[in-house]
């Protein structure tokens, strides 16, 4: 019950976004620079800020829209509806694209779902800024079928059973 209420905290925070007081205070076209870096310390991860903090600049740009690739959005149509939740929250029957595309929000296994899609959007990044989410991974990683050993990429899709 504890890692439940860890995932529906977590999928919670991802859906309604990351809001902070000082996001106020940037505004796009504002320069980051060392002089300025706690202007944004709380709304960068803390490798970001280091980088930062050692000359790296930012332009702050106004928030968009980043759509899935093509590719990824037409194994999501293609592959979604066969997957499937075992008992202890292990993937069935993915392929490739997002494993769930359409949650409904009183699914007892919703939290799950957030997190197996999270675990496979096309989007990466190196400095992740969530802490003390190593037992995130290990779930994860206990679940997921051992025939996974990699992330599958929407154009190398490899069935999973």
């Amino acid at each position: 019950m504890k890692i439940l209420a860890g995932l529906v905290i977590i999928a919670v925070t991802m859906t309604t976004g990351f809001r902070s007081s000082h996001a106020a205070s940037v505004k796009p076209d504002d320069q980051i620079t060392p002089e300025n870096a706690s202007a944004v310390a709380d709304l960068v991860s803390p490798g970001n800020l280091y980088l930062v903090k050692q000359g790296m600049r930012m332009k702050i740009v106004p928030t968009d829209h980043i759509d899935y690739p093509t590719p990824y959005k037409n194994a999501t149509e293609k592959y979604s509806a066969q997957v499937s939740l075992g008992s202890d929250g292990e993937l069935h029957n993915y392929v490739a694209g997002l494993p769930f595309p359409l949650i409904e929000t009183n699914d007892p296994q919703a939290a799950l779902k957030v997190m197996w899609n999270f675990a496979f959007r096309p989007q990466y990044t190196d400095d992740v800024d969530i802490h003390d989410v190593g037992w995130l991974r290990s779930f994860c990683e206990r679940r997921r079928p051992a025939s996974h050993a990699s992330r599958q990429t929407p154009e190398s899709p490899r069935s999973i059973n």
